[in-house]
């Protein structure tokens, strides 16, 4: 794990989309699903065969995505990414705006009884210095499960997919 991390070249889990990137996005549904399956690394036949789009809407999004800069597009429907795959949404941007209630819903509709789940409720008072102290703590967590994920990816063995609310 840790000689992974030493030599591997993905981008920071810090990028973020930009504004306009996520106006995009969020005006169009059907390609903000097909950059989330690129991020996860979903072959372009796959997405064809299995999430019904045709091949002229995979290259129409392709064209798309590279028009935004969320990858550079080559020869034969290749492409780079040029975020992370860990891209994060803006806070009070457009993507947080529209899909933030729909996938707390979601999200705490849950049992939370499967093995790669949990959830806990904290609370108690704390210092200025003590809040700092957990948020970096949080960060450093974001950043050690975004590399593990990136290391499995690809496993034939994967399982469930684990789901944070952080």
């Amino acid at each position: 794990f840790e000689l992974f991390a030493m030599t591997s070249t993905r981008k920071p889990d810090a990028d973020f989309y930009t504004e306009a990137q996520e106006k995009v996005l969020a005006a169009q549904p059907k390609l903000f699903a097909f950059f989330y399956l690129l991020l996860a690394d979903v072959p372009l036949k796959k997405i064809e065969r299995k999430y019904t789009y045709s091949a002229n809407e995979c290259q129409k999004a392709l064209l798309t995505l590279d028009k935004v800069g969320l990858i550079r597009l080559q020869e034969e429907n290749r492409f780079q990414l040029l975020v992370s795959k860990n891209v994060r949404w803006l806070d009070d941007g457009p993507l947080n705006r529209l899909y933030h209630d729909q996938i707390k819903a979601e999200f705490m509709d849950s049992d939370f009884k499967q093995a790669n789940s949990r959830m806990r409720f904290l609370s108690a008072p704390c210092s200025d210095e003590s809040i700092a102290l957990l948020s970096r703590r949080m960060d450093k967590f974001i950043s050690e499960f975004s590399e593990m994920a990136e290391t499995d990816r690809g496993m034939d063995h994967l399982g469930q997919p684990v789901r944070l609310l952080i």
